[in-house]
């Protein structure tokens, strides 16, 4: 079981590397592909630096599946690359990424309401509207149908409308 447990998480922790720079290679090609006049996006020096890191791990894979062929050479350049990657590559990046979003939550876009506010913006907003162009008969103003579906008139209550039924 000891033999099993290890070769599981030799596979498991060389595929992180890969899923990673497949990862950071997506990001960076929905960074290029953004538009670049809104200063509120992630920036392409970003993305280089995504792409960049997303080599690295590929070099990391790499290494960590050609430890199988010399485990002595390719295990002492995998520590390498891991240590580099992990605890000074990985660190910045994730800076810059927390500097990106601070910045874009200080300088929301214009167009930033949510579905909830643009719902809230379009009741008061035909509230509004219904309070200016209100239907008036005579000066009385007509009210909305009772529980039972009939219209009820000013003066009259749901219970004379019961009665009535």
């Amino acid at each position: 079981t000891y033999m099993s447990i290890r070769g599981m998480l030799f596979w498991i922790e060389a595929l992180e590397h890969l899923f990673l720079a497949v990862i950071l290679f997506l990001l960076f090609l929905s960074i290029q592909r953004q538009d670049h006049s809104n200063k509120q996006k992630l920036s392409m020096a970003f993305g280089g630096y995504g792409l960049f890191l997303s080599l690295v791990c590929c070099i990391d894979f790499a290494f960590e599946v050609l430890r199988l062929r010399s485990w002595m050479t390719f295990a002492k350049l995998a520590f390498m690359v891991s240590v580099i990657g992990r605890i000074i590559l990985w660190p910045i990046w994730l800076l810059w990424l927390g500097r990106q979003l601070a910045a874009q939550q200080d300088h929301p876009p214009q167009s930033a309401l949510t579905p909830l506010d643009h719902g809230a913006e379009m009741v008061s907003t035909q509230a509004d509207s219904a309070e200016e162009s209100s239907p008036t008969t005579n000066g009385t103003s007509l009210t909305m149908p009772s529980s039972t579906g009939m219209p009820s008139t000013p003066g009259s209550s749901d219970d004379d409308v019961k009665e009535l039924s």
